[in-house]
């Protein structure tokens, strides 16, 4: 079981890769927030309603499916890594709701990993000092880093493993099940699904890319 932030699940359904997490065997869930972020929110706009669409189609094929967090735990997070960070002593939004829930989520004991493209997320759990020197790149100032907020809410969580959906298409490039989705006709299949992927979202940088082509010989 996989939780998933809506960051993920955008990036694979406007790259029309969602189906790929039902080839790979893998049942995902996701938060109430998560859900109103995919699904309820856009499916009344003209230029996201398919997509949104085709997120709801896999929660009625169950690959996806809602499951509430502990809503406790969900406020903590969303304290505590909302209070870590600030600049000219005004505190920074770190994270919003579906990330913490999605978090929260991770806590169950049959949840194996986590799903999540947006970079902030990923790094306020593996490395926090990498993300104050971003956000201090970003602002043009120096942010502050109260550490032991981080590393209270880090506590509250299991080691989990973080994915990205740009790992969840190299598995599925490596075991042959992208193919049932995309001809590449002469092209470079992995690069042209990677590159779709970041540029709908997901946090993989172009050097990254060029190695899963080495990695995959194309």
């Amino acid at each position: 079981m996989i939780s998933a932030d809506s960051s993920a699940i955008i990036s694979l359904s406007m790259s029309c890769l969602s189906l790929v997490l039902n080839d790979l065997g893998k049942k995902v869930v996701i938060p109430p927030a998560v859900y109103d972020e995919v699904v309820s929110t856009p499916i009344t706009s003209k230029r996201f309603s398919l997509g949104s669409m085709r997120i709801n189609k896999l929660l009625d094929d169950g690959v996806l499916s809602v499951r509430t967090p502990e809503p406790d735990l969900t406020a903590r997070i969303l304290e505590g890594f909302n209070t870590a960070y600030s600049v000219k002593r005004q505190p920074m939004r770190i994270i919003h709701r579906g990330e913490a829930e999605a978090l929260a989520l991770a806590k169950h004991s049959d949840v194996e990993a986590l799903l999540v493209d947006e970079r902030t997320t990923r790094l306020i759990i593996e490395n926090p000092r990498q993300l104050q020197e971003l956000l201090s790149r970003q602002n043009n100032a120096h942010v502050q880093l109260d550490m032991d907020k981080v590393t209270e809410v880090r506590r509250m969580l299991p080691e989990v493993r973080i994915l990205r959906s740009a790992e969840v298409a190299a598995v599925a490039y490596e075991r042959g099940i992208l193919s049932k989705y995309v001809s590449a006709g002469g092209g470079n299949m992995i690069d042209a699904v990677l590159s779709s992927l970041k540029l709908s979202g997901c946090s993989i940088t172009w050097g990254e890319i060029d190695e899963y082509k080495k990695t995959f010989g194309e």
